[in-house]
């Protein structure tokens, strides 16, 4: 509390209730925490250090096309002009809003995939400095902590998620990214790399809640055990993010005001909207320091004496050298289709892309750890379909060759693998919740 209380840029409504709230978080620990966040503005900056305004994820398409596809351009701005006004019209009510803002999104959606823009051309233009997407100040050990803690972060966010993918991946490690879930509109590219829809259900600016996310997505069951919520965002529009999953702990709501301060300020600050509201500030030291003082706590599940027990048996098998079976994880890329718009860190739904072998495989290494129940589970849950990769090891053989191995001709480790291995392969489909 007292870098809020010392944070001149920090406004509350009710002092005592923000003070309750995180006291409720702190106490719960982590392993009780999800965070929720926006993107747009929100875990980036809406201006950089001259002042100039920054990119959104949907604002890349604009800028990419001033310069090279002026059509597209035109297009784009003609309806960002028109729709605009619509969505910080303060006399509209919501629902009035709400057709104007789908029949905005799915034209800009539209002029997209008029475009027949191909995945490296997008990456491209992401990853071009000059796409004017920037992190939030100390926003790197925002996500650093928070994959420290294993606390899930949520980004929901009416952009394109697969702009903040293709943002995010190259500036994160590979376990934060992994502790990252995106719910967003995902591009969907055709066999040869070309953009040829967006995922559904749509989601815009004013349907930020559980009515945008498909049901057997793990913001409702693998998250929902989270009692505690923090959430993070820079518009009305994101403060029911966490709808949708019943949650007996607190939600603490944290907005960042990036203009039109004395406007809307008291909006911000209104009865049911953010109980901490950071004004014209470009970083993320709040939430860090909140964050910060929650404990990190081990999860207290039942099912965690299967992984003691699975690690045991695990180690008693190596020691007395005996014929052991292990399991190797191999997540299969599926089409962004099979999960109408909603994509799991570290998937990109790109058929053909430089991320899989010709067999269709991940290329990165089998995890060489025995998968316990929970785990299995976890990660059916988490992921539409996939596979699981049986290997029986002879013993004098720590671990099977790979497809990528086999694929490169690697006869040296195709030699050395005994013909008494046997492998099978097993596929299984992810229960599905009503």
């Amino acid at each position: 509390m007292e870098a809020l209380l010392k944070n001149p840029k920090v406004r509350m409504r009710d002092q005592k209730a923000v003070e309750a709230k995180i006291a409720k978080i702190v106490a719960d620990g982590s392993e009780n925490l999800i965070v929720i966040s926006d993107f747009d503005y929100t875990l980036s900056r809406y201006k950089d250090t001259s002042g100039s305004i920054c990119s959104s994820s949907h604002g890349v398409f604009h800028s990419a096309a001033d310069k090279a596809d002026h059509v597209l351009a035109e297009k784009l701005n003609r309806s960002k002009a028109k729709f605009m006004a619509v969505e910080t019209c303060h006399i509209m009510t919501i629902d009035e809003k709400i057709p104007h803002m789908v029949e905005w999104w799915n034209t800009s959606h539209e002029c997209i995939k008029e475009a027949k823009l191909h995945k490296d051309v997008i990456e491209e233009i992401v990853l071009d400095s000059k796409s004017m997407i920037v992190l939030r100040d100390r926003a790197i050990e925002f996500f650093e902590l928070l994959q420290a803690k294993s606390v899930p972060l949520v980004i929901f966010s009416a952009g394109v998620g697969t702009v903040i993918d293709i943002f995010l991946r190259p500036r994160l490690t590979k376990h934060q990214m992994n502790n990252v879930h995106i719910i967003s509109n995902m591009m969907i590219f055709d066999e040869e790399g070309i953009c040829v829809d967006f995922s559904e259900p749509l989601i815009h600016v004013f349907c930020k809640n559980g009515s945008a996310v498909r049901h057997d997505d793990p913001f409702f069951h693998s998250f929902s055990t989270r009692q505690n919520v923090v959430l993070l965002g820079d518009s009305t529009g994101d403060l029911e993010m966490h709808v949708g999953v019943e949650r007996s702990g607190v939600v603490l709501k944290i907005g960042f005001l990036n203009h039109k301060f004395e406007e809307l300020l008291d909006k911000y600050l209104a009865e049911g909207a953010y109980d901490i509201v950071i004004v014209d500030d470009q970083s993320v030291d709040i939430p860090l320091a909140l964050l910060s003082e929650v404990p990190t706590t081990e999860l207290s599940n039942k099912t965690d004496d299967d992984v003691t027990n699975s690690n045991k048996e695990s180690s008693k098998a190596v020691e007395n050298k005996a014929p052991s079976v292990a399991f190797f994880l191999c997540i299969r890329v599926l089409p962004l289709t099979s999960i109408r718009g909603v994509a799991p860190a570290g998937f990109t739904g790109q058929q053909g892309s430089s991320q899989r072998n010709r067999s269709g495989w991940l290329t990165e290494r089998y995890c060489d750890i025995q998968l316990s129940r929970l785990q299995k589970r976890q990660a059916l849950e988490e992921v539409g379909e996939l596979k699981l990769c049986l290997y029986v090891l002879d013993e004098d053989i720590e671990r099977a060759t790979s497809p990528e191995e086999e694929e490169e001709g690697d006869d040296r480790r195709r030699k050395e693998r005994p013909k008494t291995t046997t492998v099978r392969q097993i596929g299984i489909k992810s229960p599905r919740k009503p």
